[in-house]
């Protein structure tokens, strides 16, 4: 899994640059949140993740995208930073991912139990996921500027995925 290090959710425009890490994350490296109210929070526990955001106050969650809810359409990490006098109150980080199939197809599994079962319906979810985070929902054509790390970017704006609502897969 690459994980953007830049937080788009802090008030100080992150603590660094953006900027792509890969993290051998797997979903054996993962367990559901207790008190989570929906599938979507994963808990993330790999030390080198932890190192990484090391001022996250708890443990760091990938949110996977949930279908009934339209703003809830990005697969991100997500962790509460440490309460800074001024932080604005914006104490949740918020960090970008860009797994291969192979591994978002890890976490869906974890995401999605009944519907993993069915290799059609981890497909039809997968090509959901793609679409939702790549392509305007009104037209379907590829989003200018999405950064995602390399060869996946360029892969992307090769023109393969150009037909409108095409089935991303890296």
């Amino acid at each position: 899994m690459y994980i953007d290090l830049k937080d788009f959710n802090s008030p100080w425009g992150g603590y660094q640059e953006s900027g792509w890490k890969y993290f051998n994350i797997t979903p054996q490296d993962c367990r559901r949140r207790k008190d989570s109210r929906h599938w979507t929070d994963l808990d993330i526990l790999l030390p080198e993740v932890k190192e990484e955001m090391f001022f996250s106050r708890s443990n760091i969650h990938l949110h996977l995208s949930d279908f009934d809810y339209w703003d809830e359409l990005f697969t991100a990490v997500t962790y509460t930073r440490y309460a800074m006098p001024d932080d604005g109150g914006e104490r949740f980080a918020y960090h970008r991912i860009f797994c291969t199939d192979d591994e978002l197809i890890g976490f869906m599994r974890l995401r999605y139990p009944r519907e993993s079962k069915d290799p059609a319906a981890v497909r039809e979810i997968l090509t959901l996921l793609r679409n939702d985070e790549y392509r305007d929902y009104k037209t379907g054509v590829l989003s200018p500027n999405i950064d995602i790390p390399e060869p996946f970017k360029t892969r992307l704006y090769s023109g393969e995925f150009d037909e409108p609502w095409t089935p991303i897969y890296f």
